[in-house]
């Protein structure tokens, strides 16, 4: 009788071990199997790969990732997140896997997931990655006993900082950078130069496209017989700037009002002292940058365009019955100063701006009453915006 419990004990052993070591794969065929959903098949099967993760059994990890991806996993499903996928590999030591997802990485992420219904929720990643942070010591060393490059530890290496969000603090994005930096600068030819490129470096530098202008407040003095038949003119102008390293292109607007000092005529019509006239500049503006510190930016510029100066009816002239429009074509070379309100020598902050200058204009070709240049002076607020762009490398 004793022999006979003995015997069914030992059998019941055998047998129980037989059916254990059996059971991931009977599980995966009855997962697979099951006539629930595709969104179920991947939640079961997820948590059994969770329970071998927390029992730290790699292997069995491995096979149950395996499965995931290999017989759960379509185009329209996916079984896993790529950040805990890829923390899994590293954990299962499936190197070839990682590598060959990471150097395809931009392909997989345009033509498959961004497609994929993501995986079912479940507490798998906050596993995966609390014992990875909590254990991230052990995969750098794992990294140096599994026979691989110095080009593939270098990329684990700032891979596993990378899934544990690490380098995105701010105190350690200078070293991301100047690993990343120093990574593409000694592999430039590295199949994984274009994931490093756009997912782990991240060094922004000043775009050399300036946008911008100014509005300003102007004051000129005519000399010649327009200075003597007009007062001084006031307005004021606008510019639309565009500028590349230290060249500069605008459009640039003035408008403002002259009053008649003495009376002149216009063919047969008397111009009295009290009519009044508008002017209007329009024309292209191209500068040149001699200097700029924290403080100052100085630059010559060169306008070209035309003016418009209308004379308007005078209540007490009867014979000016209508406008008198003139227009010339004008040059206008110009000396222009920034004022910073902030001491950054590389960012664009607002400016006082200050702008002389002697505008070449031809009015007398209509009448020679109108013969004459004018100096003008304006002031007033300039800005600009230059973008940020990530560091050619």
């Amino acid at each position: 009788m004793n022999h006979l419990v003995f015997l069914t004990f030992f059998c019941g052993i055998f047998f129980s071990g037989n059916i254990s070591a059996q059971s991931p794969d009977s599980l995966m065929t009855k997962i697979k199997g099951m006539e629930t959903g595709k969104t179920a098949k991947i939640a079961a099967a997820r948590q059994e790969l969770k329970t071998a993760f927390e029992q730290e059994d790699f292997g069995l990890v491995n096979a149950w990732l395996g499965f995931l991806e290999n017989d759960l996993a379509t185009d329209d499903y996916a079984t896993t997140d790529f950040d805990e996928r890829w923390m899994l590999y590293f954990w299962t030591n499936n190197y070839s896997q990682l590598f060959n997802e990471v150097a395809d990485y931009e392909r997989l992420r345009l033509e498959k997931y961004q497609f994929q219904n993501p995986p079912p929720e479940d507490s798998l990643f906050n596993l995966v990655d609390k014992f990875t942070f909590q254990n991230r010591y052990e995969l750098y060393s794992n990294l140096r006993t599994n026979f691989l490059s110095e080009e593939e530890q270098a990329l684990a290496a700032m891979l596993v900082d990378y899934l544990l969000r690490e380098d995105a603090k701010p105190e350690n994005r200078k070293s991301r950078n100047q690993k990343s930096e120093a990574f593409l600068k000694k592999y430039p030819n590295s199949r994984f130069r274009k994931f490093v490129y756009k997912n782990l470096y991240n060094e922004m530098v000043y775009s050399k496209n300036v946008w911008g202008g100014d509005i300003l407040g102007v004051y000129g003095r005519a000399d010649g017989a327009l200075g003597v038949n007009f007062r001084p003119f006031w307005g004021g102008e606008f510019a639309v700037l565009y500028g590349r390293k230290k060249w500069s292109g605008a459009f640039r607007a003035r408008f403002g009002a002259h009053d008649v000092r003495r009376s002149f005529y216009e063919r047969n019509a008397l111009i009295a002292p009290d009519s009044s006239a508008f002017l209007v500049d329009l024309g292209l503006d191209f500068g040149y940058q001699l200097a700029e510190t924290d403080k100052l930016k100085i630059w010559p510029s060169v306008g070209f365009g035309f003016s418009i100066l209308s004379v308007s009816d005078s209540p007490n002239n009867p014979d000016l019955s209508q406008k008198e429009v003139f227009s010339s074509p004008f040059f206008a070379p110009a000396l222009n100063l920034g004022v910073k309100f902030a001491e950054k020598l590389n960012e664009t902050p607002p400016t006082l701006r200050f702008r002389i200058g002697y505008k070449i204009q031809n009015f007398e070709k209509k009448n020679v009453e109108l013969a004459g240049n004018q100096v003008f002076i304006a002031a007033g607020i300039g800005f600009s915006g230059r973008t940020k762009t990530k560091k050619k490398i």
